[in-house]
């Protein structure tokens, strides 16, 4: 993820407060709802839709797998032998 300029928090914050309590079906499906919300304002052409949805979740799993990966490899380093 490159460009912090380029996202567009107003449109983000807009997309929250569209919600309401009494709208909210499911814990996931409102979690996949806000995660839809960041990516749209991230980049609204490329993940737009159902497709943009499933490329932006990638782009996230890619990023906490990359972390998780290197706080695990960071750990065995630091343990005392």
């Amino acid at each position: 993820m490159s460009n912090v300029n380029k996202i567009d928090l107003a449109y983000l914050k807009k997309y929250v407060n569209s919600y309401q309590e009494n709208n909210i079906v499911s814990e996931t499906s409102f979690i996949k709802d806000m995660i839809y919300g960041i990516g749209l304002s991230v980049d609204k052409k490329e993940f737009k839709h159902g497709r943009g949805y499933a490329k932006f979740e990638n782009k996230l799993l890619d990023e906490i797998i990359i972390k998780r990966n290197l706080i695990v490899e960071r750990k065995q380093y630091d343990e005392p032998f």
